[in-house]
């Protein structure tokens, strides 16, 4: 197996290293001690293509492989912890749902926006009293004439105050553990946005 990097990969690391260099780090300490979100930042990384890594091409995304995501967030971690989490989690958390389990129709409607950085994503997992154990969900969501209800309570939300875009877990039927968790889940992405 070769581990040499490629020069694709190379120059993604080259590119993120430069501009969390010039655009995260000195701004980095200020960020740690303040309730400010960065959006400047943000919009540059999109810019980028770094809001939409792992997203394939005909939906807005840079089409990154696995190598060059880890080498991207290296070097955004290496500036500020705190700018690479906001962008991992709208590239993992909630694009990725998006291309794997949502609808063409909800691919074409949010990825592209979620890429570009006209959107922000989130993710709602943690509930109050049970943490981020996903057998232990208990919001739920009911089938409303043809529109989902969600009934729960959910906190320790990323990027929650600032995302127009949400992916909600929830349970969709009574049993207990992932029986609990349908099926339906899999083929149904709950967005808000």
């Amino acid at each position: 197996m070769d581990f040499q990097l490629t020069d694709e990969h190379r120059m993604i690391q080259a590119t993120v290293r430069e501009f969390a260099t010039k655009e995260i780090l000195p701004r980095a300490a200020a960020l740690d001690h303040s309730p400010t979100f960065p959006a400047e930042i943000i919009q540059k990384a999109a810019a980028l293509g770094l809001m939409g890594m792992i997203v394939p091409e005909r939906y807005g995304g840079a089409g990154v492989d696995a190598v060059g995501y880890v080498l991207v967030h290296e070097e955004l971690a290496r500036a500020s912890a705190g700018v690479q989490t906001i962008i991992t989690v709208n590239n993992s958390l909630v694009c990725d749902p998006i291309v794997y389990f949502g609808t063409e129709e909800q691919k074409r409607r949010y990825l592209p926006r979620l890429c570009s950085g006209a959107s922000l994503g989130c993710y709602c997992l943690t509930e109050p009293a049970h943490g981020s154990d996903a057998m232990s969900l208990q919001a739920s969501a009911r089938r409303d004439g043809g529109e989902w209800s969600l009934r729960g309570t959910k906190v320790f939300v990323t990027n929650g105050v600032e995302a127009d875009v949400c992916i909600v877990y929830a349970r969709t039927g009574p049993e207990p553990g992932a029986r609990g968790i349908s099926k339906e889940t899999r083929h149904q992405v709950f967005l808000h946005g």
